[in-house]
């Protein structure tokens, strides 16, 4: 896979771009230590790490990927290792400070003093190949997807999912 060409093959299995993830490879190689081993390259273990991610058992991983349940254990515990090290560069602590308007709304302050945002999920009607209806069709039985929000406090958007199924 990492040898393909095929942008859009690549994305589908791995879920980001071929060029976002050699980047995350090479931090994950050159910070957080992670190596090549004698059956498996680094690349297939971050590789084996986005199908964990994105809700593969070690059953299909070890289909998937032809090695045994316990080579699928071992890849994924270094690649997680690998992430923890590097953490800093990925997770953001929030600012702790009360926003202003908390703080100065006695309707607002105390009772949000120590929320940093908000979140909503929203269903979106959506338009897919019929092969995927069942995924796609939510609880009321309509075809759609669904759209993940979070917003800070002057109502910017600071983080955002779509796209996933509607079930």
């Amino acid at each position: 896979l990492m040898a393909t060409q095929n942008e859009a093959r690549f994305h589908s299995s791995v879920r980001m771009a071929k060029a976002t993830f050699i980047e995350l490879l090479q931090l994950l190689k050159l910070e957080g230590g992670l190596e090549d081993s004698r059956g498996v390259c680094a690349g297939e273990k971050v590789m084996i790490f986005m199908h964990v991610l994105i809700g593969q058992t070690n059953r299909l991983c070890k289909e998937r990927w032809q090695h045994s349940g316990d080579t699928i254990h071992r890849c994924l515990h270094e690649s997680i290792e690998a992430m923890m090290t590097c953490r800093a560069r990925f997770w953001v602590t929030p600012d702790l400070t009360v926003p202003e308007k908390i703080r100065d709304n006695p309707k607002f302050f105390p009772f949000f003093q120590d929320c940093i945002g908000a979140l909503d999920g929203s269903h979106v009607p959506a338009i897919v190949n019929p092969y995927y209806h069942g995924v796609f069709r939510n609880r009321k039985h309509f075809i759609s997807q669904n759209e993940l929000g979070v917003c800070d406090f002057e109502l910017n958007f600071i983080y955002t999912l779509c796209g996933w199924e509607g079930s």
